[in-house]
C-alpha cells in the first residue's frame, strides 16, 4: 500500500448515499497497487427504488446492500461486465453508491494504452512499488512520467482495475489492498438523472465531474 493514503472511516460511508455518493467525487480508488480518482458516481435506495438491486426485498444477492457500510458490492451485467458498488447508510437498510467512471493514474510502464489488454498489466506488487516511487519523489507539479487515463462507464472501470466477482463484499475499512483514500481533491460537477436503467429514470441521482483534472493538484 501507498503509505500516504488512509482509508476513509466506516462513518464516511454510513450516511446518505447522496452525500456519499457527491463525496466521492475527487476520492482515490485504491485496488491492489492501481490508483484511479473518481469522477462519476450513482445512488441507488432503499426498496423504494425501483432501480435498486434490493428493491424486490432482500435476496443472496443482495444481501451485502443491507449492511453494514463500507464494504464492496460487486455483481456481473449482461453476463460479461463487472459493477463496483460501495455499501452506504446504516445497517439494515439496503444502498449503494455505484462507481461509474475515473481517471486512472499511472506511470507509463503500469499499464497498456488498450483497456481491453488487461492480461498485460505488470504485477500488483511491481505496480506498487513504480507508483510509490513516483509520487515521492517526483513534484508534483512534475510528472512526465504519469499518465491519465479516462474510463467511462462502470464495466470499463472494472475492467481496467481488474476487479471481478471475487472482490464483491470485501471490507474496504481495515484494507491495504482496496479502499478509498481523501486526497483533499474538490473538483466541480453536474448532477443528472440516471442512466442506463429503465426504473426510476426521473431521480437526479447521478454525479459526475465536469472538468478534466488538473495534475498539479494532485499529490499522494
Amino acid at each position: 500500500m501507498n503509505n500516504k493514503l488512509i482509508p476513509l472511516s466506516r462513518e464516511f460511508f454510513a450516511r446518505d448515499t447522496n452525500i456519499v455518493s457527491q463525496e466521492l467525487l475527487g476520492k482515490v480508488l485504491y485496488f491492489q497497487g492501481k490508483t484511479a480518482i473518481i469522477t462519476e458516481t450513482e445512488s441507488y435506495i432503499g426498496q423504494d427504488d425501483p432501480a435498486c438491486h434490493a428493491a424486490r426485498g432482500r435476496t443472496k444477492r443482495t444481501d451485502i446492500m443491507f449492511g453494514p457500510a463500507g464494504f464492496s458490492y460487486v455483481y456481473l451485467i449482461y453476463g460479461m461486465y463487472y459493477c463496483l458498488n460501495f455499501v452506504t447508510e446504516t445497517d439494515g437498510f439496503p444502498a449503494a453508491t455505484l462507481i461509474r467512471g475515473a481517471y486512472i493514474i499511472s506511470t507509463k510502464d503500469l499499464y497498456t494504452a488498450d483497456t481491453s489488454k488487461v492480461g498485460s498489466q505488470i504485477s500488483g506488487e511491481t505496480a506498487r512499488r513504480i507508483l510509490i516511487r513516483e509520487h515521492r519523489q517526483i513534484p508534483k507539479f512534475d510528472v512526465p512520467n504519469l499518465e491519465v487515463s479516462k474510463v467511462d462507464g462502470p464495466g470499463k472501470l472494472c475492467k481496467y482495475l481488474g476487479i471481478n466477482i471475487s472482490h464483491n463484499k470485501i471490507d474496504l475499512i481495515n484494507n491495504n489492498e482496496f479502499f478509498v483514500s481523501d486526497i483533499n481533491l474538490k473538483l466541480p460537477y453536474s448532477t443528472t438523472t440516471r442512466i442506463g436503467i429503465t426504473k426510476g429514470i426521473d431521480k437526479l441521482w447521478r454525479y459526475v465531474v465536469t472538468n478534466p483534472i488538473d495534475l498539479t493538484k494532485i499529490s499522494f
